[in-house]
């Protein structure tokens, strides 16, 4: 039986394992592709393929390793763990990969992650896909700067609520999420920096998500190359405008210790 360091952390089970209703989304399959070519490209550069067989790698949540891991890369990690607190969602992630012709699987562990049961600076990478979001980040970022090597890499992608009308949107879909979620606003941000001051931002989603319901009445041709100019121009704002950024609707985040 886990044990839960925080009564957040004991509502986010419960919620998860409950289940959410997050049927909204689906109007905006296509936002976030191009973004996810970009992102895959960032992570190669990242991590060497010769060296990735002497890496240790944490995810923190149980599903994006495929893609971020084993299919950018030819070459397995010394050890990949992903732990969850939910075990709904470990379930599910097993399920997935069991369904998918994989050259290795991950331990699945049961932790939260709020206190990560593993020795000091052992681990080379950590990652996750929207998931600090759901976290007490004061505790969370203290964990991942224990357990991360030194020059160890830690990178995350999370929803922004900078952006009036994503706020809006959340208002309007209590049912799709948490009681205790809290998306990144500057304040998450600056505290970010503060934990690992050597840390990214790349902004994402601009254009390419507001248009994205609309693309999806198109013909695919025809979006896909609408979706390419937008992104484009978000590029385009994100180079003159950085401070833009904020009004992006996620933010891919790269840690370095």
């Amino acid at each position: 039986m886990l044990n839960f360091k925080t009564n957040r952390s004991k509502k986010e089970h419960d919620a998860y394992e409950k289940g959410l209703q997050r049927d909204l989304w689906k109007h905006f399959k296509l936002a976030g592709f191009l973004e996810k070519k970009n992102r895959h490209r960032i992570i190669k550069n990242l991590i060497n393929e010769e060296n990735l067989k002497n890496l240790k790698i944490l995810e923190i949540g149980c599903k994006e390793w495929v893609k971020l891991i084993h299919d950018n890369f030819k070459t397995n990690p010394a050890a990949l763990d992903c732990i969850n607190i939910s075990p709904s969602e470990i379930s599910d992630a097993k399920k997935n990969a069991n369904k998918l012709d994989l050259r290795y699987l991950p331990n699945w562990i049961l932790m939260d992650a709020h206190e990560l049961d593993y020795e000091d600076e052992s681990m080379d990478l950590i990652i996750g896909m929207g998931i600090l979001h759901h976290l007490s980040l004061t505790e969370v970022y203290s964990e991942i700067n224990r357990v991360l090597k030194p020059g160890g890499i830690a990178f995350f992608s999370e929803p922004l609520d900078i952006n009036p009308l994503l706020t809006l949107a959340r208002v309007l879909t209590p049912k799709s999420r948490t009681v205790d979620e809290e998306p990144f606003k500057i304040k998450h941000l600056n505290l970010t920096k503060k934990y690992f001051p050597k840390t990214n931002f790349v902004y994402q989603e601009f254009f390419t998500f507001f248009f994205s319901p609309f693309l999806g009445l198109m013909p695919k041709r025809i979006a896909n190359l609408i979706m390419i100019i937008l992104y484009k121009i978000d590029c385009f704002l994100l180079k003159i405008f950085p401070i833009f950024g904020y009004l992006y609707r996620t933010v891919f985040i790269i840690m370095r210790k």
